[in-house]
């Protein structure tokens, strides 16, 4: 990819990287393109579509062109953009972390209510003492 031009709109941009996207091999590069920007701008993917004649912020454009290449090299979407959702939360994420699973989202809610029916004071474990559900190399 070229460096942004100033006066480049944000279908430019996309265009430019769904071509270097697909030529990476990457699926439904176009879509991919999409949610690359909508990440990065903080929008939604229809957003982006209404709004892709508009001119691509230079900030978001310097990102998108970084986030695209490693996209490109086959780094996990998450890791690209460097953020992921979880539950209710928007996470900022790089190399140093696991990429949330929808699994493990799946298990907090069945912890949650199973935590809501209770019978120990204040919902904690009885084992722990609190309702940790992994705490796996976070540093935490």
């Amino acid at each position: 990819m070229r460096e942004p031009r100033a006066d480049a709109t944000i279908a430019t941009a996309l265009e430019e990287a769904a071509a270097e996207l697909e030529q990476a091999g990457i699926l439904n590069a176009r879509r991919e393109a999409m949610a690359i920007w909508a990440a990065l701008a903080g929008t939604r993917l229809g957003d982006v579509w209404l709004r892709r004649e508009d001119e691509a912020p230079t900030a978001v454009a310097e990102q998108f062109q970084k986030a695209v290449q490693r996209r490109a090299r086959g780094i996990p979407f998450a890791y690209a953009v460097g953020r992921t959702a979880f539950r209710t939360l928007e996470l900022k994420l790089d190399g140093r972390a696991l990429i949330p699973r929808p699994e493990t989202e799946g298990l907090v809610a069945l912890v949650l209510e199973w935590a809501g029916r209770s019978p120990v004071p204040g919902n904690r474990w009885p084992e722990t003492g609190n309702g940790v559900v992994a705490d796996i190399g976070t540093g935490c």
